[in-house]
């Protein structure tokens, strides 16, 4: 078929998608920092908006030199709507938020989200081999990441990239390890089913290490996806294939090809049961000895403690976000913006140990996304939030009823395993504040979504004048993006080091380091708290009480339902 065949040719026209892969696949999983408290979120936010910003002006430029080489109307796809509504109502929501800082943060995340899925989807379907020069890159990044996870399940190298749990490669944690992996499995597979030669063996390769990293982290979110959106995806399987016209070759070859990678999966996970009882030992010893230093930039997660106990946290924590969205039913409470309410619906104790003694947890997130998404933006931007995903399942079963290559079906509900995977890992966990996640999502539903528009064309054209005055803003607001996110990011590099001070008792120097770091772009760490109460704890240890009542004052208006701000603050206030 025509989309499946490779070109030995570059043009001049390919590189935005050579760009688009390079940046994507092999660029923004692998982007970390040490010197941050979170080591990953704001270098890959960082590097997304300079990526989608190279992306569109590349894409203006080809489009002036080549007017009819880009075909727009990709634009007037329903699921673009559908983020529009999203965005719209989550922007609607910021006008009660408590913190606007935070809420601008989360509004530009969804929009690079959208930008993303703009640009991605012209790039893939800008090029005949598209598709599979996806499959292959992404087969290889998970290969490469999943690698770096044998490595440190057994100790033999990358320990010092941070992080909590054992293994987690550059992911910062064993679940969004995980997670971000099976994300990654539907690219594989297609390799498997559909490759040949040496791009079979690689794809066989990546997902037995792919698996064995699956199985190790015992993700049970992860594993329940997989399981669930294998059981969907067999069922649909059957139906769709029965319906459509397929050579029995080509049928018996992806029966022949299925078989031998569930004896594959079996292997892979005997294997996985047998080496469980050493990784066990090697995480505890993790936990209390090399990664000390990170678990105290990351608390533990519900995942590191027991099933019962994590289950009861994550019902107190839901029993908390129907609370919230019951008082604030229409536009919620705000983006990004959950986790300075919460505490007002009441505490959730858990401590964790550290070298200062028990430490209180400080929850950021539901551990359910779509609770998440309600509590913030309530239940219109919920709504859109949901179409995003219900479009894209609209256009994989269009494909497996109306379009008659196999090769597409085939690929089509793979891309539908891992968007239903996706939808059942964030009934349990936060994939979507992660910006790898995000990009990996985005470039499943941007790969079917070019199949999808080359399948079914639009006869509508888009006016070359209004695509050009489209690309304005949009390259102004991926600027702004690059330059708060440039912002947020030394602001956190100057609160690793007021941390560091505060705990050498150095108190001028968290001062200083506060005062770089408190900014229009960034005003609380990523525990949710405020700036200014660390220079306000600063500021009483050195004796300065009326400054520290400012500064407490003001944090109070950064956070108002922080117990730590509101103790210091009524501290403050008996003793002037």
């Amino acid at each position: 078929m025509r989309w499946m065949s490779i070109k030995n040719q570059v043009r001049l026209d390919a590189l935005p998608f050579f760009v688009l892969i390079g940046i994507t696949v092999f660029v923004i999983p692998f982007v970390f920092s040490s010197s941050l408290i979170d080591p990953v979120l704001l270098p890959r936010f960082l590097v997304w908006s300079i990526l989608l910003f190279a992306l569109t002006l590349l894409i203006v430029i080809r489009s002036l030199k080549r007017p009819a080489g880009v075909d727009f109307t990709i634009i007037h796809r329903g699921i673009f709507l559908a983020n529009a509504g999203y965005l719209l109502f989550s922007v609607l929501s910021l006008i009660d938020a408590i913190n606007i800082t935070e809420g601008v943060f989360e509004l530009m995340k969804l929009f690079l989200s959208i930008a993303f899925l703009y640009v991605a989807t012209l790039a893939i379907s800008g090029r005949e081999d598209g598709v599979v020069i996806v499959v292959r890159s992404v087969t290889v990044t998970g290969m490469l990441l999943s690698i770096i996870g044998v490595c440190q399940c057994y100790g033999v190298a990358f320990g010092s990239i941070p992080g909590n749990y054992a293994v987690y490669a550059t992911m910062a944690h064993k679940n969004l390890f995980a997670s971000f992996l099976f994300l990654v499995l539907p690219f594989v597979l297609y390799g498997v089913l559909r490759f040949s030669g040496f791009w079979r063996f690689v794809s066989q390769a990546s997902m037995t290490v792919i698996l064995f990293n699956i199985a190790i982290t015992q993700a049970r979110s992860v594993w329940l996806a997989m399981i669930m959106s294998t059981i969907i995806i067999a069922l649909i399987s059957g139906i769709f294939y029965r319906r459509s016209y397929i050579s029995s070759r080509t049928r018996s070859l992806y029966v022949e090809r299925s078989t031998h990678c569930f004896i594959l999966i079996s292997f892979v996970i005997l294997i996985a049961i047998i080496s469980h009882f050493g990784y066990a030992k090697r995480v505890s010893q993790s936990i209390l000895s090399t990664h000390q230093t990170a678990i105290e930039q990351y608390p533990p997660s519900t995942s590191s403690i027991s099933s019962l106990s994590s289950l009861k946290e994550r019902m107190a924590l839901w029993g908390k976000s129907i609370r919230m969205i019951k008082d604030n039913p229409l536009f919620g409470v705000g983006p990004g913006q959950w986790k300075i309410v919460l505490p007002h619906y009441g505490r959730i104790e858990r401590m964790w140990e550290s070298e200062q003694g028990l430490n209180e947890i400080h929850f950021q997130r539901p551990h359910n996304d779509y609770l998440w998404v309600l509590s913030e933006v309530g239940l219109f931007g919920f709504l859109f939030y949901l179409s995003i995903f219900a479009t894209s399942i609209f256009y994989i079963v269009r494909l497996l009823l109306e379009s008659g290559d196999a090769d597409k079906k085939l690929f089509s509900i793979l891309m539908l395993l891992g968007i239903i995977g996706y939808m059942v890992i964030s009934f349990f966990s936060f994939p979507r504040e992660r910006i790898a996640h995000n990009v990996y999502l985005i470039l499943i539903m941007a790969s079917v979504l070019s199949i999808y528009h080359e399948s079914f064309p639009m006869k509508k054209r888009v006016p070359h004048p209004r695509v050009l005055l489209f690309h304005i803003p949009l390259m102004a607001l991926l600027l702004v993006c690059m330059i708060f996110g440039c912002g947020r990011l030394m602001s956190e590099f100057h609160t690793k080091g007021a941390l560091a001070a505060r705990k050498a008792g150095n108190w001028e120097l968290v001062i200083r380091e506060i005062n770089r770091a408190d900014s229009l772009f960034y005003n609380m760490d990523p525990m949710s708290t405020p700036l200014l109460w660390y220079k306000g704890v600063a500021n009483f240890s050195l004796g300065n009480i009326e400054e520290a009542f400012d500064d407490f004052k003001r944090a109070y208006e950064i956070h108002p339902n922080h117990i730590h701000v509101l103790n210091n603050l009524g501290t403050s206030y008996e003793l002037l």
